[in-house]
């Protein structure tokens, strides 16, 4: 830990954690599996994450069929009775770890502040499914989403996409091939090609080249270093 850096006392204890084990990048694939299955334990998605906050309904995993096959979802209601936007997140891990039940607390906080329902996507991760896969999923979770508004209790009109670190990449990305696809919804009430009408990116990865200053700048930061992010980037192409 460089001595430059004056950091929060948890991002001290995030990094204290992320090194008092092997590290991703030295880790056997076998190993990077079983660390990406892993739930973190409540006393630290309390620090991390806040206070486990109560909705109006929470419909718990299920699976909707795609392209590469079931995909998990969760979806949180701040409250029922009418249409409400819907926010798609995608959760950070760099492509490789995390999960719907990492990011529950930050989903829980999303909907009760922003008043839309939140729609978690747990897509597939690398580096035993590489890009495109996890995008593809987000891709085909949008669409359905899109053709059950109605039953969702979603808004048509009103579709978020948002992400944290490489869910950021992820909804960014997702963007792009929606504008670049011929693709066109049709459903009872309208025909649209325009599916998302806002992204909210929480420190995206929008780019793989690592050429950045910021990078170097950065090189040897707590939690997410160059080699790491390095790392993960390959892993994930």
């Amino acid at each position: 830990m460089k001595s430059q850096y004056k950091l929060h006392w948890k991002t001290r204890l995030l990094d204290i954690l992320l090194n008092s084990s092997k590290q991703l990048e030295q880790m056997s694939l076998d190993e990077l599996k079983i660390a990406s299955e892993k739930s973190i334990p409540p006393f630290l998605q309390r620090i991390f994450a806040g206070k486990k906050i109560p909705l109006s309904k929470v419909v718990q995993q299920q699976n909707i069929s795609g392209r590469h096959g079931d995909i998990p979802i969760r979806i949180y209601y701040p409250s029922e009775g009418k249409p409400l936007p819907l926010i798609l997140f995608f959760h950070g891990g760099g492509w490789i770890s995390s999960n719907l039940d990492t990011h529950d607390r930050l989903c829980r906080r999303v909907a009760k502040d922003t008043g839309a329902i939140v729609l978690a996507v747990g897509y597939r991760l690398a580096p035993f499914h590489k890009y495109p896969v996890a995008l593809e999923d987000c891709y085909d979770v949008l669409l359905w989403a899109v053709k059950n508004a109605a039953s969702l209790s979603a808004n048509p009109e009103k579709i978020i996409v948002m992400g944290d670190s490489a869910g950021g990449n992820l909804a960014a990305a997702l963007c792009l091939m929606v504008r670049d696809r011929e693709d066109q919804l049709i459903t009872k009430q309208f025909i649209t090609k325009q599916f998302i009408t806002q992204q909210i990116l929480l420190y995206p990865v929008v780019s793989g080249k690592l050429n950045q200053p910021s990078i170097e700048k950065n090189a040897d930061a707590p939690v997410l270093t160059k080699l790491r992010m390095q790392f993960l980037v390959d892993y994930y192409a």
